[in-house]
C-alpha cells in the first residue's frame, strides 16, 4: 500500500507474498498510474524469476517432459524436465539442442508431462530454464488438477515431493 500517489517513472520496491509461504522483493518502475490502478515494469532481475517460481511451486517435481513449439516457420520439439509445477504454470529445464536452447520470451508452447499436454507461453527465461504460464482455457486443465491432487506415478518419468 502506497502512502502517497505513485507517479509514472517513479522507482518502487515491492514485497510480494505468494500463498504466505514465500516473500519476494522486486524493484521496478511505474509505467502507468491512475487513481485505481498502477502498472509496474519489473527490473530484469532474478527477483522476477523468483516470484514466478514461487507462484508456480505448488509441487517440486522431477517430470520428464517434451516441450513443443508449433511455430509454422520453425517447429521445435525439445526434451525437458519439469522442476516445479503449479496450476498456474511450471518451471521447465530445457536440454540444449544443436543450436543451443531455444524458446524465447513470448513463445507459445505445449509442455507434455505425465501424459498431460499443457498449452502455455514462455514468460521468463534463464540459461536452460523456462517459466511457462499455462493457458487457463487449455483442454487439459482438469487433468492437471487431478495430477496436482494426487501423487504422480510412472517409474522414471516422475517423482513428486511435498
Amino acid at each position: 500500500m502506497a502512502s502517497a500517489p505513485l507517479q509514472e517513472g517513479q522507482t518502487v520496491s515491492l514485497e510480494v507474498f505468494v500463498a504466505s509461504v514465500r516473500q519476494v522483493s522486486l524493484r521496478g518502475t511505474v509505467v502507468k498510474a491512475s487513481s485505481t490502478r498502477v502498472v509496474v515494469a519489473f527490473s530484469n532481475s532474478d527477483a522476477k524469476r523468483a516470484l514466478l517460481t514461487a507462484a508456480f511451486s505448488e509441487r517440486c517435481v522431477e517430470l520428464a517432459a517434451r516441450v513443443t513449439c508449433a511455430d509454422p516457420d520453425e517447429p521445435t520439439e525439445l526434451t525437458a524436465q519439469v522442476l516445479r509445477l503449479g496450476e498456474a504454470g511450471c518451471v521447465a529445464r530445457i536440454e540444449a539442442g544443436p543450436g543451443g536452447v531455444a524458446l524465447s520470451l513470448g513463445t507459445d508452447v505445449t509442455v507434455t508431462f505425465a501424459g498431460v499436454p499443457m498449452q502455455g507461453c514462455v514468460v521468463a527465461s534463464s540459461e536452460h530454464d523456462r517459466w511457462v504460464l499455462f493457458d487457463p482455457e487449455c483442454d487439459a486443465v482438469g487433468e492437471l488438477r487431478a495430477l496436482m491432487r494426487g501423487k504422480v506415478s510412472g517409474g522414471h518419468e516422475s517423482v513428486v515431493t511435498g
